[in-house]
């Protein structure tokens, strides 16, 4: 079926408000990148804003499926400027997530005020992956004003993009956390607890404890268990499954020191085999775990080394500096 037929029925469905069956469509559309591309931009500018927001829709897929084409966000950028249709503005938002293209981020904070909660709330899903490892400070403190949105799935999404998807920190972003600690909106609540354990705050422990207490737990309270790393969550942390995601590398940080041991014995044990190189070891304040690095261009994590010598540091050792040898050969 040609690309305009798909487009036609992905339409129909749009009217119909059947979106699973548009969502099921477009992809087939975009496994050629330069079909998507063009019959996007025959679509974008239709007076039908039904046209307008698949086309949009469109874009996004493609920018999803392909290599994203800077030119796409530059079209989409150009197309905010103008566009009155709530859903259309949506889809443009939408599409400008999937290109991640720092120069969407201005167009992104002035969505932020719109007057649609689902609008807001796209602007909250996609604004982390735009700024990419940027912190900027106008688009944080869009995703802190998302973060007391009368919307609680607003407040969800922008307290779970500031907590856990950017590394912005300070007085304002901790305060905004510390708000969503007493949401009535449970996911929104834990949002706010986790995101203050991934900046290592200690006053969070009792709420986190309190997660734990539940009979289940979100792999990201796992997490947040690893950062605060306190040894009074080891008993609430061992009746879950150590095999579940998360789980073990809580019990390892919650009581390290024979990881701890293990990565001094290695390091140890690496200078002797390697004296003539810089070898380090540290941990990552918004990462969990140990990094043994070797310069600045060689790094291997603890734990990971920890599994493959079975515990046996110099083992280890020699592993990593058969990895550095490796990689002097290439």
């Amino acid at each position: 079926m040609d690309s305009d037929t798909l487009f036609a029925q992905a339409v129909a469905s749009a009217r119909a408000e059947d979106h699973e069956t548009v969502w099921n469509l477009l992809p087939r559309i975009a496994e050629s990148d330069r079909e998507a591309a063009r019959v996007a931009r025959e679509h974008v500018t239709s007076p039908d804003p039904v046209l307008r927001e698949v086309a949009c829709d469109l874009l996004k897929v493609s920018s999803e499926l392909n290599d994203v084409d800077e030119n796409t966000a530059t079209l989409l950028i150009s197309l905010a400027a103008n566009e009155t249709d709530e859903n259309v503005q949506g889809a443009i938002v939408r599409a400008l997530g999937s290109t991640k293209d720092f120069r969407a981020v201005p167009v992104l904070i002035g969505f932020a005020a719109h007057s649609d909660a689902d609008v807001r709330c796209s602007v909250a899903v996609v604004l982390p992956s735009v700024m990419g490892d940027v912190v900027d400070d106008a688009a944080i403190e869009a995703l802190l004003g998302l973060s007391r949105d009368p919307d609680q799935h607003v407040r969800d999404w922008a307290t779970f993009a500031v907590g856990q998807q950017t590394k912005a920190d300070g007085e304002d972003v901790r305060a905004a956390l510390w708000e969503r600690t007493a949401d009535t909106f449970a996911d929104a609540r834990e949002e706010g607890i986790r995101g203050l354990a991934r900046r290592r705050e200690r006053k969070v422990l009792p709420l986190l404890a309190s997660l734990l207490e539940e009979e289940s737990a979100h792999v990201l309270t796992f997490d947040a268990a690893s950062y605060l790393a306190d040894a009074s969550l080891l008993p609430l942390l061992r009746k879950f499954d150590p095999t579940d995601r998360g789980v073990a590398e809580a019990l390892v940080e919650c009581d390290p020191a024979e990881r701890d041991d293990f990565a001094v014995r290695t390091g140890d044990a690496l200078r002797k085999l390697l004296p003539d190189k810089d070898i380090s070891i540290f941990g990552a304040r918004f990462e969990v775990g140990l990094t043994l690095a070797v310069g600045s261009t060689l790094w291997w994590s603890v734990e990971g080394l920890l599994k493959r010598a079975e515990g046996d540091p110099n083992l280890a050792a020699r592993l990593a500096a058969d990895d550095v040898s490796t990689s002097s050969r290439r």
